[in-house]
């Protein structure tokens, strides 16, 4: 398979990933919007939870992206540095990420607390993660193989014939 090839299917995998992610995005926003009115078992079970999607979902992607993707973008790029920002993200993902999951086995969670500190650790998940995201679409897939190219067939080109 030559190179463009792989990028072609790297663009593809990561455009897929990227839609989950922000799916998972939009859950984070209104959980952050949910969690200041719950308290107790009740944002600890959905803490939890919320928090078991994005590590099955997040931290699969992110390995990935570090084995596969910025080695190929370092490359074309010909400087570790052109990925570095992404890496220092990921960093700050998985704390954020750690971070989350300990609310969601802490005192933090009994009844009588707010969840104003969850509601802003998941404002801070989602400012982090919809901004990692842009900046990847943006200048990491520009590297790997430049613009977005449709991922359907013919028919989803706006120039093509019906």
């Amino acid at each position: 398979m030559t190179e463009h090839a792989v990028a072609q299917v790297e663009r593809h995998v990561i455009d897929r990933a990227h839609r989950a992610l922000e799916r998972l995005l939009r859950r984070v926003d209104t959980m952050s919007e949910q969690a200041v009115t719950l308290h107790g078992a009740e944002l600890e079970a959905i803490v939890a939870q919320l928090a078991d999607d994005l590590e099955g979902t997040l931290l699969p992607h992110l390995d990935w992206e570090e084995q596969v993707c910025y080695p190929a973008a370092d490359r074309l790029a010909g400087t570790p540095w052109a990925t570095r920002a992404l890496r220092v993200q990921h960093e700050e993902l998985r704390r954020c990420l750690d971070a989350l999951r300990a609310d969601a086995h802490s005192d933090a969670a009994t009844p009588g607390q707010d969840g104003a500190a969850v509601a802003g650790r998941l404002a801070t998940l989602h400012a982090l993660l919809g901004s990692h995201i842009a900046q990847e679409e943006h200048a990491l897939l520009g590297l790997l193989i430049g613009p977005a190219l449709p991922l359907g067939g013919p028919r989803d080109r706006p120039d093509a014939a019906p």
